[in-house]
């Protein structure tokens, strides 16, 4: 604050009451600071990463065959053996770890749903609500993935639109 008669200019030292040394003190510990903060991390025991991120989950941690993003294209003729006609367009199965999510051309969310893998090229899928089963059982799939070609066969499942998506056609890794 300043009062009547008072200088608007700080006084040599910065104004501290602490005078000059107290200002080439800070100076000094800024520099040693800066200095430190560049040192040679590579012969520091002192950790120089920090990580925010919580631990993972074992689902998330789990790596299958089927990971990535996978599209096919249905047409307007597509139609599953109860008469289900498909939203002709690009649809996409995007796998996490046993995690998939089935994606419509629009880009809405059709089903989401976990899976298991039985073997090294089967998997089942859960019982779940189908449009063409009121109890519907699980889905055992085959399948065969050549370059970025996936191939499923099904084995058994009562989901009659749930076999048309995955086996009408071959799916390709984006």
């Amino acid at each position: 604050m300043r009062y009547a008669g008072q200088s608007h200019k700080r006084p040599l030292g910065g104004g501290s009451r602490l005078g000059v040394g107290a200002d080439w003190l800070s100076v000094i510990a800024l520099t040693c600071l800066v200095a430190a903060c560049g040192a040679d991390a590579t012969r520091s025991k002192i950790p120089t990463t920090v990580r925010a991120s919580p631990p993972s989950t074992p689902t998330a941690s789990i790596k299958t065959p089927l990971e990535g993003d996978w599209t096919t294209i249905f047409t307007a003729t597509d139609e599953s053996s109860i008469g289900w006609h498909f939203d002709p367009g690009t649809w996409t199965i995007v796998t996490h770890g046993e995690f998939t999510t089935l994606f419509r051309p629009a880009g809405t969310v059709m089903d989401s749903t976990n899976f298991e893998l039985a073997g090294a090229n089967e998997v089942i899928f859960p019982a779940e609500a189908c449009p063409s089963e009121p109890q519907p059982t699980t889905g055992i799939y085959t399948f065969r993935i050549t370059g970025d070609h996936l191939v499923f066969t099904e084995v058994r499942d009562s989901c009659a639109n749930r076999a048309f998506q995955l086996t009408a056609h071959p799916w390709t890794k984006r």
